[in-house]
């Protein structure tokens, strides 16, 4: 855990306690016996003092947690591009040797039904995965780095009929 999202996780804790607090404050308080005797100015000036409370608190949780939000933000400029056409049971995959280290876009359709596009490493470890729309859907565009050089396993992993174990390809990262 980073240090900003531990102080995120306290300042909510904070946060939370307090609400408790003032929520068991407000019904404890609400009591019959209690209102005779209670000044109505004086609650109405409590209340603003705990409005004024939380929205200063919800204004620095926002300031505290704006900057992690990944909206607005450029994407990796995209150096490399792959076409991956589908169908049973086999990837045509162009180009099929990338650079290792450089975001690649991978345009994925399929000619036939719907295919799962799973990238495992020479470990067995599986990457990334994405799914290949039927025929006639909209293509999918996904982004990927190969973290190092290698050769990369290209798997199905929607069934795709009898002979989906035999759809597999290679992609080499330099």
């Amino acid at each position: 855990m980073t240090s900003k999202q531990l102080l995120i996780t306290i300042s909510y804790s904070i946060a939370s306690i307090l609400a408790i607090a003032a929520l068991a404050a407000v019904f404890l308080s609400t009591g019959a016996r209690h209102r005779a005797k209670t000044e109505h100015g004086k609650l109405a000036r409590l209340e603003n003092y705990w409005g004024y409370f939380v929205t200063g608190l919800l204004v620095l949780l926002l300031a505290l947690t704006i900057v992690d939000i990944p909206y607005g933000k450029s994407a990796p400029r995209i150096a490399q591009r792959v076409r991956v056409i589908a169908q049973q049971f086999a990837w045509n995959i162009q180009p099929s040797t990338v650079r290792a280290g450089v975001p690649i876009e991978f345009t994925l359709s399929s000619k036939d039904v719907q295919h799962g596009f799973g990238v495992y490493e020479q470990n067995g470890k599986l990457i990334f995965q994405v799914q290949v729309p039927a025929a006639g859907e909209h293509v999918q565009t996904a982004v990927l780095t190969f973290p190092k050089r290698g050769t990369y396993t290209i798997d199905c992993l929607e069934f795709c009929g009898f002979h989906h174990h035999l759809m597999t390809a290679t992609m080499r990262a330099q």
